[in-house]
């Protein structure tokens, strides 16, 4: 099964070719699983798969793993903006599908509690945004997430 990367010829700040490129530097059993990587700015794939009460108009991406695991991303303005988005969101689909229960635990119950320092105000949320958060910035802002030791080296280790 592959990929499908789908709808980033109707936006002009990346080439579907920078898309690709970006999903290349992720490990390929990172992206196990993962069926669609989509542009969606009028929110139509997203409006398809969920109870139009509970989509969130504020956010920039999501992921989504019903019916099937997939990205949508609906709105960056840069290049830097569009990367750390789709690597936030493909930090959702490592978290899920990746990090075996016992590598979650550890990073809940370690990581999270015993090194609560955060790399975003975003990343504060939850568990889980604050891995995609350093996810994200492990591909776009390495030495930023560097400063934050051991979450690096659990995402550097995966």
């Amino acid at each position: 099964m592959s990929l499908v990367i789908k709808d980033f010829d109707q936006q002009n700040v990346v080439s579907k070719d920078h898309v690709v490129r970006s999903i290349k530097r992720i490990p390929q059993h990172h992206m196990r699983g993962l069926r669609y990587v989509v542009y969606d700015k009028a929110r139509f794939f997203q409006r398809s798969y969920e109870d139009i009460r509970s989509v969130n108009y504020q956010v920039l991406g999501t992921y989504n793993n019903l019916p099937n695991n997939f990205i949508c991303i609906f709105k960056f303005s840069t290049v830097k903006e569009f990367e750390h988005i789709l690597y936030h969101e493909v930090g959702h689909h490592v978290y899920q599908h990746v990090l075996t229960p016992k590598l979650r635990r550890q990073w809940v119950y370690e990581l999270v509690n015993i090194y609560p320092g955060f790399i975003s105000n975003y990343a504060t949320k939850s568990p889980e945004e604050d891995f995609c958060e350093c996810y994200a910035y492990f591909y776009t802002l390495p030495s930023r997430l560097q400063k934050f030791g051991v979450k690096y080296k659990f995402i550097n280790a995966l």
